[in-house]
């Protein structure tokens, strides 16, 4: 009779296998933000960006950056300002993810005449990854303003608005009553 011993496992090789390793160094992530839906792409280390990927809600955006942040041991989020206000930034930094907010640049796809959310996810990530390499010059970044400075400047645009619409009911009431 010929038996063959194998060795059993020890705990701490199963631990290990359960602790894996971030398998990338950096991913850099370019979304692109809308009311409805962000489009997000990746570049992983020195590979090329990937396709961009559409997420419905802000919700499934965040539970796929925390996926990221597994795959890797650095994980840089960009977005572009705007009139979404600051909330993605803050809740990714409360998921301790790094997150840059850039000016938006409208003026670069009128000269290309195109638009399309896929290839602004792609064009920011490609700029995130230029600017992480040490091209300073790649991006405009913009201060975040606290919690506090926002809700001020939303309210004064608020009643900027308000006044301009009164205004201009005050003046159609004027001409046609």
């Amino acid at each position: 009779m010929n038996y063959k011993l194998k060795a059993a496992p020890t705990a701490v090789s199963k631990e290990q296998n359960s602790q894996k390793e971030p398998k990338a160094k950096r991913i850099a992530i370019g979304v692109d933000a809308h009311l409805k839906s962000y489009q997000a792409a990746r570049k992983i280390d020195k590979g090329a960006v990937g396709v961009a990927q559409t997420f419905r809600s802000k919700e499934a955006l965040l539970l796929y950056l925390e996926k990221q942040r597994e795959q890797s041991k650095e994980v840089v989020v960009l977005y572009e300002a705007g009139p979404l206000g600051y909330t993605l930034y803050r809740e990714l930094k409360a998921k301790d993810i790094e997150c840059l907010v850039c000016a938006p640049r409208s003026g670069e796809q009128k000269r290309k005449r195109r638009k399309n959310n896929a290839i602004d996810a792609r064009s920011l990530t490609s700029e995130l990854s230029n600017y992480l390499n040490g091209n300073e010059q790649a991006l405009q970044l913009v201060r975040v303003p606290s919690e506090a400075q926002e809700q001020a400047r939303v309210g004064v645009a608020n009643t900027m608005r308000w006044c301009k619409n009164a205004s201009a009911s005050a003046r159609w009431a004027t001409l046609y009553c």
